[in-house]
C-alpha cells in the first residue's frame, strides 16, 4: 500500500463501521487471504464491471478518477465483472502489489473490516485521507 502506508505502520481495524455501512470505493480493507492478512484498497463493488483501459478506470462503463494510479504508472488492461458478495481490490503501489489481479476477487466473508486510522509511528498518527 506504499506510499499511503509503509511497512510497520500500525492501524486500528474498524469492524463496527464496516458491519453497519459496508465498504465504499477507495476504502482500505483488511482481508483474510488464507495464510496472512493483507491490506488493500477497494476498487470494485459487488456486481460492478471494473475496467482499466489505457490507464483509466471505468466502472460500469463510466470513467472514474483513480487518484491512486499515477500518470507515470503503467497499468495493464483489466475487464472483470465482480461477482455478488465479492470485492475487487488493488494495492496503492500498483507496480508491485499482490492483489485481485493475482488472487481474484475476495468474498465479503474474507473481509475483516476497514481502516483509515494510523496509530504508529506517532508522527503519522491520524486518518489516511482519500487522494483527490
Amino acid at each position: 500500500m506504499y506510499p499511503t502506508l509503509e511497512d510497520q505502520d500500525i492501524m486500528i481495524l474498524d469492524i463496527i463501521s464496516y458491519k453497519l455501512h459496508g465498504l465504499k470505493r477507495f476504502d482500505i480493507a483488511v482481508i483474510n487471504q488464507g495464510k496472512e492478512l493483507i491490506i488493500k484498497r477497494v476498487i470494485g463493488l459487488p456486481g460492478e464491471k471494473v475496467e482499466y483501459k489505457k490507464g483509466k478506470l471505468y466502472i460500469n462503463g463510466v470513467e472514474i478518477k483513480d487518484p491512486y494510479l499515477d500518470d507515470d504508472t503503467s497499468m495493464e488492461d483489466i475487464s472483470i465483472t465482480v461477482p455478488k458478495n465479492e470485492y475487487y481490490v488493488l494495492g496503492d503501489n500498483r507496480q508491485n502489489s499482490l492483489d485481485s489481479r493475482t488472487f481474484g476477487t475476495f468474498n465479503k466473508k474474507q473481509i475483516l473490516g476497514k481502516t483509515d486510522l494510523v496509530i504508529y509511528p506517532f508522527k503519522k498518527f491520524g486518518t489516511v485521507k482519500i487522494k483527490e
